[in-house]
């Protein structure tokens, strides 16, 4: 997995170690500082460097992480995804463009719960507890990548 270390990345990180270890895989994470496309090609070659058995898989913990996986691996020579398949988080317009398989998250859902929140925070006595966890549905958008 290529990660960012800001924000949600460490929930991705968490999440996505927890499957692999239930496959009965060795989660290997790579990161960055920034959730960009040169980010994600900077740990694509770190990826590619290492000595031993390449992956067959990698995540980028957002799109353009995974873009910039993508452009690296293309320019080494691999072929997406015979040699190695990349998927992304966050279903921007380009990846539909790129093929990039991608977790899409529900955005309008995401607004309405967070304003429904705030409001209800704002009521007398509707204070939620600091830190709550509220989960919603993601979706898998499978493409040509994966």
């Amino acid at each position: 997995m290529i990660l960012a270390e800001v924000g949600p990345s460490q929930q991705r990180a968490r999440g996505y170690a927890s499957v692999m270890r239930e496959a009965g895989l060795s989660p290997d994470v790579v990161t960055d500082s920034r959730y960009s496309e040169e980010s994600g090609a900077r740990a694509m070659s770190e990826i590619l460097a290492r000595k031993g058995e390449r992956p067959t898989a990698v995540f980028g913990a957002n799109d353009m992480l995974a873009v910039g996986a993508m452009v690296c691996a293309r320019n080494a020579g691999l072929s997406i995804p015979g040699d190695i398949a990349i998927a992304g988080f966050d279903d921007i317009p380009a990846a539909k463009l790129l093929g990039l398989t991608t977790v899409r998250q529900p955005e309008f859902d995401l607004g309405a719960l967070a304003a429904r929140t705030l409001v209800e925070r704002l009521q007398p006595g509707g204070l939620r507890p600091p830190g709550q966890s509220l989960g919603l549905k993601f979706e898998i958008v499978k493409r040509s990548s994966a």
